[in-house]
């Protein structure tokens, strides 16, 4: 079945993707972002299992420490957890069971069965908590009574587990530490949402394209006939004026654009695995898309060299753009210099004058990284 428990929140929003009549494509390689947040949660599993450390995480190990750092002093760090555990739901019986650890464990389920993995479930007796682990550096935490996921997850956990309740969290695991929302579950909530649900699957044979931010994360979105109405609306084959006559078509219009700006990402990974497999891309200015490598530097204040660099920091009065003992980045200082009025040469020496100040002190860190751009033909 196509539907799983990572995709809850998109079913939700629509049922057309999940239709059997929809070939739904794999989806490029996953970003930057996906990769670090995959390589932070294999990092606390094997914190959690006790083995392995986050330097087996390639490139990304400064950043991941960090993280995993954080969340080793954070209250849920202590907690004996088994983590990675994987589910299978049945929508007929409404019966639900474990079938081992890991997405490998799918192999095991039955063909109407909707499966599913959860970061992390801890057992207290008869109260259980299951925990989802967000490793983004978006804004805001999403609300743990919200999320559809682990509300599915907490339904497969109270149905295998024989549970009437169970306690839902999500933590954000940052660089800078942690944050939480937690919820209680009871049979009344797990009902209600199994209820919700599946009225929706009964929806999916006849189910409608619905557009909306959910086209960023859709596995169909290159497929969705809606995309293709979307970009005949802000990207029309003959060009014409978009005029907004009021919020309705404003909000009708954003919709349309984040279909398109998904299926944009789509194409970008897709074009990004041909530049890897068969070479550059020739343009018509005579360059070519390329992959190359550009250094990038950070800012790492959990050195022995702490107090030099923030002693720096304060005397260059940018002291309020650290976050948290162990967290600071260019963009903070560059925005702490606007605010401060500088701006132009005078602010690029000013950022000139901090880095080098700090790179003197060995808290600047270089990474190479891979990036894909118009480069002249060598």
């Amino acid at each position: 079945m196509k539907l799983t428990g990572s995709k809850m929140s998109l079913f939700q929003k629509c049922q057309w993707w999940a239709r059997p009549d929809v070939i739904v494509k794999d989806r490029p390689l996953s970003s930057s972002e996906a990769n670090l947040g995959k390589a932070v949660h294999a990092a606390i599993e094997t914190h959690i299992l006790g083995s392995g450390t986050a330097e087996t995480f390639g490139a990304d190990a400064e950043v991941i420490n960090r993280m995993l750092w954080a969340w080793q002093d954070s209250q849920w760090s202590g907690i004996k957890w088994e983590p990675e555990v994987a589910f299978a739901y049945d929508p007929a019986t409404g019966s639900a069971r474990t079938l081992g650890r890991g997405r490998e464990a799918y192999v095991n389920a039955g063909p109407t069965e909707i499966t599913g993995t959860v970061d992390a479930i801890h057992q207290d007796g008869t109260q259980i908590t299951i925990a989802d682990w967000k490793t983004g550096r978006q804004s805001g935490l999403q609300s743990a009574e919200e999320n559809a996921q682990l509300r599915f997850y907490a339904l497969c956990a109270a149905r295998a587990y024989g549970a009437e309740s169970v306690r839902v969290l999500v933590v954000r695991v940052g660089e800078g530490g942690t944050q939480h929302s937690e919820a209680v579950l009871d049979d009344f909530d797990l009902a209600a949402f199994e209820d919700e649900f599946r009225a929706r699957l009964k929806t999916i044979p006849q189910a409608r394209p619905q557009n909306g931010h959910h086209c960023t994360y859709c596995p169909a979105v290159s497929v969705c006939p809606a995309t293709a109405i979307a970009e005949e609306t802000l990207v029309p084959t003959e060009p014409r004026p978009i005029g907004i006559q009021g919020p309705q078509h404003a909000s009708w219009l954003l919709h349309r654009l984040r279909a398109i700006e998904a299926r944009c990402e789509e194409m970008r990974e897709i074009l990004k695995q041909y530049v890897d497999t068969v070479g550059p891309i020739p343009l018509e200015d005579g360059k070519v898309w390329t992959k190359g490598e550009q250094v990038r530097e950070s800012i790492a204040l959990d050195t022995p060299e702490m107090a030099a660099a923030l002693k720096i920091l304060e005397d260059h009065q940018v002291i309020g753009a650290v976050e948290t003992k162990r967290s600071v980045s260019k963009a903070d200082i560059e925005r702490m210099l606007r605010d401060q009025g500088k701006k132009g040469k005078e602010l690029k020496s000013a950022i000139e004058s901090i880095y080098g100040d700090l790179r003197a002190t060995g808290v600047i860190r270089s990474k190479t990284v891979t990036v894909y751009a118009d480069r002249d033909v060598k």
